[in-house]
């Protein structure tokens, strides 16, 4: 069985004070700020001979917006929950349109048998 990090993602999203939506879809009507969008992808990175998927690899995306003021904490605080389930990331400023915006990309390969992650 795969380990499913997408309700792991949100259950952080939704943790984080400050953060007024959270979505794996862009808005209709860009009107509450701050906001998430994120995105998962997922790949066997371990198969054995049964056809066991026993590791997979995920890559994590969350793209951070604000209409006014910096995203620094909300980012700090991102990076340390998803730090804390064993993900390294990166994130990069990628300010649009007047909003400012930071992409946040995390990476871990996770154990589906023991529950361990690894960043590579």
């Amino acid at each position: 069985m795969i380990i499913n990090m997408k309700p792991k993602v949100m259950n952080i999203l939704n943790s984080i004070e400050g953060l007024k939506l959270a979505s794996t879809t862009y808005p209709d009507e860009w009107t509450k700020f701050p906001m998430a969008v994120y995105s998962t992808v997922h790949e066997p990175y371990f198969v054995n001979a049964d056809q066991h998927e026993s590791q997979t690899k995920w890559q994590i995306t969350v793209e951070l917006y604000s209409d006014s003021g910096s995203l620094t904490i909300i980012t700090e605080k991102l990076r340390t929950a998803l730090a804390g389930l064993g993900f390294f990331g990166t994130t990069t400023d990628a300010n649009t349109a007047g909003l400012t915006r930071v992409v946040c990309r995390f990476s871990a390969v996770v154990d589906n048998d023991t529950f361990h992650v690894y960043q590579k």
